[in-house]
């Protein structure tokens, strides 16, 4: 028992260390807007999922799918447009 609660332990570390790190990376990118930085992981993974599909040959569902491609591209102009930073703002902080 005491050795599968430690395996356990372990398994949990090893998820959710990097993770942490991964958020506390995304806010210091983000500029301040964590939110904004998740949205942006979120439209990338989305893209990269319909790409995976035209390449394995899934069906375009009569050009939707080509349409959802066009529609997160210019949600992903829109994100990188949207976060702040220390440089579009001129005040030097980083």
């Amino acid at each position: 028992m005491r050795r599968s609660f430690f395996r356990s332990f372990v398994v949990c570390i090893a998820i959710a260390l990097p993770a942490g790190l991964a958020q506390g990376d995304m806010k210091k990118k983000s500029g301040g807007a964590p939110n904004l930085a998740a949205a942006q992981i979120l439209v990338q993974e989305a893209q990269a999922k319909l790409d995976a599909a035209h390449k394995s040959g899934e069906p375009d569902a009569g050009g939707y799918a080509a349409k959802a491609r066009e529609h997160l591209r210019k949600a992903a102009e829109q994100l990188e447009l949207a976060m702040p930073s220390a440089d579009k703002r001129g005040d030097g902080k980083r």
